[in-house]
């Protein structure tokens, strides 16, 4: 049972933190609970709810080292990488790396998880409040983690190319972006429609259904006499999608894995798409959000744009080599010249 009384109200955190270390600024409980803007996104209400932590407890610190473990191994990481952990929610992965000695820099957009990670703060790890559509920081990290399906919220193609350029922006020439995804194929296709749970004295209802190219779940909990509605809404976007992505962001996807024992991917049957893609060595200065602007959402304009992308994409990730100025535009999408 949650005693609501004791939490900060979930639509009321400051957007004045945007962008500010938690740990660094002091701040205050009157601080975090000034206003959100007005168009609240399902994320931003669901992730600073006092009931997400309690409905997905069963994710613990023992699976994320696992993954961690296997991760960092392949990655080769060692104690001079300067590593990224975007959308990093209440910091498990960013704090286990960081304890295996690794510099570690988190952030996201709910400043109650931030709030949480930032007790676990040091010299090598720090936490933010950031939009991860926004630009953060230029050529500083050797490797960029996006973990556990943290990606494809939004609600149009050119907020997540815009999230892809700006975690490119952030890398360093030769570094490496790590997106761990749901598999949407078989995710569709062992969809449970509904499902009752009760998690510490709560009750949570919980509905599930593909609309509009989304992945929707809607989430009704009672607490108590009190019953509260949440939604995740999640882009049901597939592997050849990411190929788009990455060649957009200038980008090379050089390994896929289907799960967190890092087994290959199978459509079909892998519970996890894991990409890794790298930043060229010789990777220009100009940043990757001043190619790939918002305008880059004509290139998911029609069935004619997506369909001439993917003809050129093979499909073997290593295979894909494709430069902003290489991707194929129909005469009908012309205007994608303007962010070359």
């Amino acid at each position: 049972m949650i005693d609501l009384s004791m939490k900060k109200d979930p639509n009321t955190i400051s957007e004045a933190l945007m962008g500010k270390p938690l740990l660094a600024c002091k701040t205050s409980e009157k601080e975090l609970t000034t206003i959100l803007p007005e168009n609240k996104s399902w994320f931003s209400e669901w992730f600073n709810s006092p009931y997400y932590p309690v409905l997905y407890k069963h994710r613990n610190e023992q699976e994320a080292h696992f993954f961690i473990d296997h991760l960092s191994r392949w990655l080769r990481l060692s104690a001079q990488d300067h590593i990224l952990d975007l959308a990093c929610g209440r910091g498990r992965h960013a704090i286990y790396l960081n304890t295996q000695g690794l510099d570690v820099t988190g952030f996201d957009l709910a400043p109650e998880s931030i709030a949480y990670a930032s007790q676990f703060a040091n010299e090598r790890l720090r936490f933010f409040v950031h939009d991860m559509r926004k630009p953060f920081r230029t050529h500083a990290y050797s490797c960029i983690l996006n973990l556990f399906t943290s990606f494809g919220y939004f609600d149009t193609e050119a907020e997540n190319v815009d999230t892809i350029c700006a975690a490119v922006q952030a890398l360093q020439p030769g570094g490496k972006l790590v997106i761990d995804f749901m598999n949407v194929p078989q995710v569709i296709a062992s969809l449970v429609p509904f499902e009752i749970k009760e998690v510490e004295g709560i009750r949570f209802e919980i509905s599930r259904r593909v609309e509009n190219g989304f992945i929707i779940k809607e989430i009704y909990c009672t607490d108590r006499n009190n019953s509260y509605h949440f939604q995740e809404r999640v882009k049901a976007i597939t592997l050849k999608d990411f190929h788009y992505y990455f060649a957009i962001a200038g980008v090379d996807l050089c390994q896929v894995f289907g799960d967190y024992d890092l087994h290959s991917y199978e459509a079909s049957t892998s519970h996890r798409l894991i990409l890794i893609a790298q930043k060229p060595a010789e990777a220009s200065t100009i940043l990757p959000s001043r190619r790939c602007p918002k305008s880059a959402q004509l290139i998911f304009c029609n069935a004619a744009c997506r369909s001439s992308i993917r003809s050129s994409a093979s499909s073997s990730p290593t295979e894909i080599r494709m430069s902003p100025k290489e991707i194929p535009i129909p005469p009908n999408c012309s205007g994608l010249s303007s962010f070359r």
